[in-house]
């Protein structure tokens, strides 16, 4: 277990201290929100080098995990209650939404247009037992403007988390949806996910406009 002497923020049933990292759940989102230092005052970007692969079914989780645990305390994507901070730390030619730290979230966020988006109905962090246990108690749901999603069920894969202290390699496992791109004009988004105790849930209204 790699350990990094640095503050950091988690919720849900993640047991450790030191960006010692072992079991994450995200949306379940409970994921150490921010691995990120108190001295940093301007956020590196996230980068998803192959944004056709994404547009074609490919689920970047490290890309998504890094996005998700930059952020400092108070503007972090999983405990956004508005949507306020949709925008921030997006990689270019992809879009990141997230799930909660637990229980429901009423989100407004305007994206760009052609653009993929992807995000988790319900994942985890942790080692390869700890992923199979929580598969096999996951389930979830996504619907856009009420037509069912199809989503991506991942178990456990290698992959890399970029921090502002460095990088880690973790397993991560879950429920994916990747939607290739959507039309100009407000759409309504609605998911939710459980494992175990866990349920999370986000109601989107996407605002799509011009990039």
């Amino acid at each position: 277990m790699r350990r990094l002497q640095a503050p950091h923020k988690f919720a849900g049933e993640a047991h450790w201290y030191v960006l010692s990292v072992p079991k994450i759940h995200t949306s379940l989102l409970a994921i150490p929100l921010a691995f990120t230092l108190a001295s940093c005052e301007e956020s590196s970007p996230i980068t998803v080098e192959n944004t056709e692969a994404v547009a074609n079914g490919y689920v970047p989780q490290g890309e998504w995990w890094s996005w998700a645990a930059w952020e400092q305390d108070g503007e972090d994507p999983l405990g956004d209650t508005t949507g306020e901070f949709c925008a921030l730390n997006q990689p270019e030619g992809v879009w990141f939404l997230a799930g909660t730290l637990g229980g429901h979230a009423d989100r407004s966020c305007e994206i760009p247009a052609e653009t993929p988006v992807v995000f988790p109905v319900v994942n985890m962090t942790g080692s390869v037992a700890e992923c199979d246990a929580f598969m096999e108690a996951a389930s979830g749901s996504a619907e856009l403007d009420g037509n069912a999603l199809d989503p991506v069920v991942l178990q456990a894969r290698e992959f890399e988390v970029e921090i502002p202290q460095g990088e880690l390699m973790r397993y991560s496992c879950g429920i994916w949806v990747v939607i290739e791109s959507l039309s100009i004009g407000e759409h309504l988004l609605v998911f939710e996910g459980r494992s175990g105790g866990f349920t999370t849930s986000v109601d989107y209204t996407l605002t799509v406009v011009e990039s």
